[in-house]
């Protein structure tokens, strides 16, 4: 009932506004090599009335005349389980917003949101950079999370779903227990399913090693992947080691 995607919401816009021109932007459409450069000349050239696409067209497209943008279910970006969520829910909005108004002409932006109050949402409706980020390395700060701490992500994946879980269980047990030592410098967080749990039939799961000392948790995580490489059936999983993590999906 609250399915979204590009694909939708066009067939939506193509009932609602029957006659109008609808150009569509997202992984889909964009495959050809072609593709964007003839969505470029389409857009500069104003052959669209509606455009709609995914987050590639809020980054690097300068375009007059556009007098509305509205972005639906806001939300979704704000909730990833990923502690830049804010951040980048922050990024997105004001980058988005941005594409309304350009030129002469005037622009309104529309955000669609159940949570209108969250602080990205209220400073990105002001453009309000200063006290987005004094609320975010507060938040942060708090939560020990960077740039107040370093982090190691360690992603498993394997094919079998129970024989990939108990194995990564017990990679994650032994960092935990190789960890409890230091634990007033270093935190071991997981295992968990990973926010994107399953990709090209390969399940998914993370673990997160937390803490300031940062050679104190490489050399955790390497006494932890050569006990690994002795445990039984550790080749029916495989393991990526992520130092500073751009993201957790």
């Amino acid at each position: 009932m609250v399915g979204l995607g590009t694909q939708r919401i066009e067939d939506e816009l193509s009932r609602l506004f029957p006659g109008k021109t609808i150009l569509r932007i997202d992984l889909d459409t964009m495959r050809r090599r072609t593709a964007y450069l003839e969505a470029w000349d389409a857009l500069s050239k104003r052959k669209a009335d509606i455009i709609v696409g995914t987050q590639m067209i809020a980054r690097g497209i300068h375009l007059e005349g556009i007098g509305l943008v509205v972005v639906p279910l806001a939300d979704v970006s704000l909730y990833q389980p990923d502690f830049r969520a804010a951040e980048r829910a922050f990024a997105l909005l004001t980058q988005v917003a941005g594409r309304a108004g350009r030129g002469e002409s005037h622009g309104r932006v529309i955000i669609q949101t159940y949570v209108p109050h969250h602080y990205a949402i209220r400073c990105a409706e002001n453009h309000d950079y200063v006290t987005f980020y004094r609320q975010e390395c507060r938040i942060r700060k708090i939560l020990r999370f960077p740039p107040f701490s370093r982090l190691i992500a360690v992603l498993g994946q394997a094919e079998d779903f129970e024989i990939g879980q108990e194995i990564f269980s017990t990679f994650t047990e032994e960092l935990k227990n190789l960890a409890y030592p230091h634990r007033e410098k270093v935190n071991v967080l997981g295992p968990t399913p990973a926010p994107i749990p399953r990709i090209s039939g390969r399940f998914r799961w993370r673990t997160l090693i937390r803490g300031e000392d940062v050679k104190l948790m490489h050399s955790l995580t390497q006494r932890a992947l050569e006990s690994f490489r002795r445990q039984r059936g550790h080749s029916k999983i495989e393991l990526t080691v992520d130092v500073d993590p751009h993201d957790l999906l």
